[in-house]
């Protein structure tokens, strides 16, 4: 919900629930908005900070999503069947959430039709955004998926840990740093070389 006409949606929602009656929270580096397991019950704004939906399995922690500034969040399943989720939500920066929990949203977008259809559209993009990045991982080398995050969200590449950042993209730390270290030496050759006339 950020950007342009989805800023506008983001700072809608965010005032009709602050009317409503919802708050916001602070959340600590490190700590959980939703642990694997628990049952969603709120679609969560971020008005300030990061966060990143992750799962661990087998000892090892997997990045799924990173949300920011203007991103409207839940564990989507849990939150719209009332299961537990089978992911967590932690944050990597100190955070400012707001939570708006299923049955004032419910309210909301019933009494607010503009509400309505602003979700509706943060749902659409957000499912074609899942879908891409799906085709991205079984489709495209690690570096290509690197350079599209790094051209898509500049901005996640500068906050989040190169570890979580290796995550999202499916690949080691170790990986993650010789294709850095790759673009960075090709950058560095380009920069250095004579033009061509």
């Amino acid at each position: 919900m950020k950007s342009g006409n989805g800023l506008m949606a983001f700072e809608r929602l965010w005032g009709a629930a602050c009317d409503a009656g919802c708050e916001t929270v602070r959340i600590a580096p490190d700590a959980f908005l939703l642990r694997e397991g628990a049952v969603d019950t709120s679609l969560h704004l971020v008005r300030s900070g990061c966060l990143q939906a992750m799962l661990r399995r087998a000892g090892k922690e997997y990045a799924l999503e990173a949300f920011m500034e203007g991103d409207a969040i839940a564990s989507l399943d849990s939150f719209a069947r009332g299961v537990p989720s089978t992911y967590a939500i932690q944050a990597v920066e100190e955070s400012e959430i707001l939570d708006i929990p299923g049955e004032i949203l419910e309210r909301l977008l019933r009494e607010q039709p503009v509400l309505a259809r602003d979700v509706a559209e943060h749902h659409r993009r957000w499912i074609v955004q899942l879908t891409e990045r799906i085709m991205e991982l079984v489709s495209t080398s690690p570096q290509e998926r690197y350079l599209r995050l790094s051209a898509r969200r500049p901005e996640l590449i500068e906050r989040l840990p190169q570890y979580k950042i290796a995550s999202m993209l499916g690949v080691t730390p170790e990986t993650l740093s010789r294709i850095r270290n790759r673009l960075a030496k090709t950058a560095r050759t380009a920069a250095g070389s004579p033009s061509v006339s």
